[in-house]
């Protein structure tokens, strides 16, 4: 046995005279110097919860920061979009797929607002309708091949959706939303 084991200590020691030794001893040979009243298997552990719990909220506050950041650029772009409209006199069809867009995204924000976390499904819709808003918009200027590939991205896109509510279906689990309720999960 080392000299920092509790095997060396003296009974005197142990009874409570050096608290840093018996504390040491106790902890498998450690030997520190614990402060007033402290024993040594907690000094500077009281700081990890409280440093822990500062960097969740620092981190909180930016993420509803970027997300309200989010919300006010994809609000702006939906006005900026109706505006363009407005201003041509016509709706088109990449138009409306435009708006449709900005609204997944808004409610993709206020998913993740309510639970903490992000939805696969959301963005995986978003994708296709950015799609077929490429095809229908770039429809001259894409060729036969270009035309393929982005329609079969729109199908591998779909056929992820469908494996997710399938995975979802089939192996349900609950969620906690950041209101505290519990909920079947929702990717």
């Amino acid at each position: 046995m080392g000299p920092n084991t509790l095997d060396s200590v003296s009974p005197a020691d142990r009874a409570g005279r050096r608290p840093e030794l018996h504390a040491a001893g106790a902890a498998g040979g450690r030997l520190g110097l614990a402060g007033q009243g402290e024993h040594q298997s907690t000094a500077g552990t009281d700081r990890s919860p409280r440093l822990l719990d500062a960097g969740r909220r620092v981190l909180g506050h930016f993420e509803v920061a970027f997300l309200a950041v989010i919300s006010v650029a994809t609000v702006i772009a939906s006005v900026q979009e109706i505006v363009a409209m407005v201003g041509r006199g016509q709706v088109a069809l990449a138009d409306l797929l435009l708006l449709f867009i900005y609204l997944e995204v808004l409610s993709m924000v206020a998913v993740y607002l309510d639970s903490g976390a992000l939805p696969v499904r959301i963005p995986l819709y978003i994708a296709m309708v950015a799609l077929a808003r490429h095809i229908i918009l770039d429809m001259k200027e894409l060729t036969e091949l270009g035309i393929t590939a982005s329609a079969g991205a729109v199908l591998i896109l779909a056929g992820a959706v469908l494996l997710v509510r399938f995975g979802q279906a089939r192996f349900p689990y609950q969620s906690r939303t950041r209101s505290g309720r519990m909920e079947q999960g929702n990717d």
